[in-house]
């Protein structure tokens, strides 16, 4: 609880927050983190890299979250099925496709999105090397910083992620740990 305090607190001064998130009750805590990220901001934009639109409307549904100022960039959906782009949702072909989702976020800016939550820069790391992660994840942080965007960026605590960590940490305003990675 102490740590939703603390990212409570931080949001409002930060551009841009780096959250550590164990692998246990992970769907629980990002949806109390969304429902404190909509609480403070107009229209989030929820990229998620890890689960396609049919199962992240059911977890919003299950946690009473009102999916009226969400917006999706989904990266799974077209890897499995045919879809159709909605008025409140950008489908693109794969997590690995980095360039894609850069145009996206483009898109999601130029319809009004506030504030950006990155759900999870570690589901990258099973498409790409390390470094092209941290790349595209400069990248897209300037872009974030240079239109007046906010973004929080999950990361999983794990092994595997602690290089992502410390080189990502030079990046952003804030970093609130629900886990320690070790």
């Amino acid at each position: 609880m102490e740590n939703f305090k603390n990212l409570e607190k931080e949001l409002p001064h930060n551009e841009i927050v780096l959250v550590v998130l164990p692998k246990l009750e992970y769907v629980e805590k990002i949806m109390k983190l969304l429902k404190i990220t909509i609480k403070q901001n107009k229209r989030l934009c929820y990229v998620s890299l890890n689960k396609p639109k049919k199962t992240l409307e059911k977890e919003l549904e299950k946690y009473k979250i009102n999916p009226k100022n969400l917006f999706i960039i989904d990266c799974v959906s077209k890897t499995a099925q045919q879809v159709t782009q909605t008025k409140s949702t950008i489908f693109i072909s794969s997590p690995k496709h980095l360039t894609e989702l850069s145009i996206a976020v483009k898109k999601a800016i130029d319809l009004g999105a506030d504030i950006f939550l990155i759900d999870s820069l570690s589901t990258l790391l099973i498409y790409e090397k390390e470094t092209a992660v941290i790349k595209f994840t400069h990248y897209l942080i300037s872009k974030l910083r240079a239109t007046d965007r906010k973004a929080i960026f999950i990361i999983i605590a794990s092994e595997t992620s602690r290089a992502l960590f410390e080189d990502l940490c030079m990046f952003v305003d804030a970093v609130v740990e629900f886990d320690t990675i070790k």
